[in-house]
């Protein structure tokens, strides 16, 4: 009688060690999987010039602008960013139109097509004010400057294509 209690404590004493033992790696296996979601809603570190900087001050810090040529360059951003909100403003009115039409039973498609392409039609115009402005920038750069600039526009161009993440992780 004593043996099969003894074997049945081992059996006991066994399966409560393996037990223990799988919940300890559940838990491990939990803590990464929640510090690997954690550190992807903060964003990996940052590569290339940008390094999370604003790409106005990349653009100033990585060409080594002079003061006049930062001067030139805030007025230029200036009248970009402007102009790039005179033209979001009018997409956002075509949007509503748009989605106007949905309330009325006697809207046809071609209307909603019509406003659909004035809408691409404003987003083709923002990308040529875009282009036009680096271009503008471009031009006042030494050709050590133009050189730099060719490097790192690409990644000013995604950044700024990038919509910022939002303040407390993901909705």
């Amino acid at each position: 009688m004593n043996r099969i209690i003894t074997n049945m404590e081992k059996q006991v004493n066994t399966k409560s060690r393996l037990l223990i033992l799988l919940v300890v790696v559940l838990v491990v296996l939990n803590i990464s999987a929640m510090g690997f979601i954690w550190w992807q809603s903060m964003g990996a570190t940052p590569h290339g010039p940008m390094h999370g900087k604003q790409p106005f001050a990349v653009i100033i810090d990585e060409l080594k602008m002079t003061p006049q040529q930062q001067k030139a360059y805030i007025q230029m951003r200036d009248e970009h960013h402007a102009r790039v909100e005179e033209i979001r403003d009018s997409t956002r009115l075509l949007r509503h139109q748009l989605f106007q039409l949905l309330s009325q039973d006697s809207s046809s498609t071609a209307h909603a097509a019509e406003i659909a392409k004035l809408i691409g039609d404003k987003q083709a115009e923002i990308d040529m004010v875009t282009y036009n402005h680096f271009k503008q920038v471009r031009s006042i750069c030494t050709a050590g400057q133009k050189q730099r600039f060719d490097e790192i526009i690409e990644d000013i161009l995604k950044a700024m294509a990038m919509p910022p993440p939002p303040p407390h992780g993901r909705p």
